[in-house]
């Protein structure tokens, strides 16, 4: 990983579900977080999105189009934690 650690790839993954609210019953395919974060290579996005489901913090989801995934709503504040660099940055603009 070129210019991104994996804390970081984590935090943008997470990041991308919690501005787009998908916690519990809303959900999203992986591609479309591959397409968000284009910079980072796909393959990343997929050992990261692995890693967060072991924790926890996110869910997968069996669809009839696949697997789909969304944040777990009983890890909120580990989620805000992780990610309050990012919610700073975005109100500090």
């Amino acid at each position: 990983m070129d210019e991104y650690n994996e804390e970081e790839i984590k935090a943008k993954i997470v990041y991308s579900l919690y501005r787009k609210k998908y916690f519990g019953e809303r959900h999203t395919p992986p591609i479309f977080i591959c397409k968000r974060l284009s910079n980072i290579p796909c393959k990343y996005i997929n050992k990261q999105l692995k890693k967060l489901a072991k924790e926890g913090i996110i869910g997968i989801y069996t669809t009839g189009h696949g697997k789909d995934i969304y944040l777990n709503p009983k890890k909120i504040k580990e989620i805000e934690n992780t990610i309050s660099h990012l919610i700073e940055d975005l109100y500090n603009f």
